[in-house]
């Protein structure tokens, strides 16, 4: 049986690649159905099931980030970018400065140093899965 932290992630990563698609979709004019995604870094159109929920601040050394379920946090990148480019830090500041603008940026720094999850990973796997679940009913 899969640890709280780990099944938590599990549908928030599901959540968000979906998310992050139906977005995609929408702005492109594409049926919902369709399941492409743009990396938030590079712009390469994937597969959502085939890329990332890469994280701007890193989870830290054991996932220990303040906001690692943090959705401003995360979005869909591309495996090329998240684990061989080690994120692309600059490029996906520049998508989290443009998408939500620096005060979204202060706040998930300032987050990142007094935010704790410790207690919370089954609430918010049972929270992730329902929000995912409601996004594949959609469409």
């Amino acid at each position: 049986m899969p640890k709280p932290k780990a099944e938590a992630w599990k549908w928030c990563s599901k959540y968000i690649r979906l998310r992050d698609s139906i977005d995609y979709c929408r702005r492109a004019g594409l049926p919902l159905d369709t399941g492409i995604v743009q990396c938030c870094t590079c712009s390469a159109i994937k597969q959502w099931k085939y890329v990332d929920a890469g994280h701007f601040i890193s989870r830290g050394s054991g996932g220990a980030s303040g906001v690692y379920f943090d959705e401003r946090n995360i979005a869909a990148q591309c495996k090329i970018c998240n684990a061989f480019y080690q994120g692309r830090t600059q490029e996906y500041r520049d998508y989290i400065l443009n998408k939500y603008g620096q005060e979204v940026i202060d706040e998930l720094n300032l987050k990142n140093k007094t935010n704790s999850y410790k207690g919370q990973f089954l609430a918010i796997g049972l929270i992730y899965k329902q929000m995912y679940e409601g996004l594949l009913a959609a469409i």
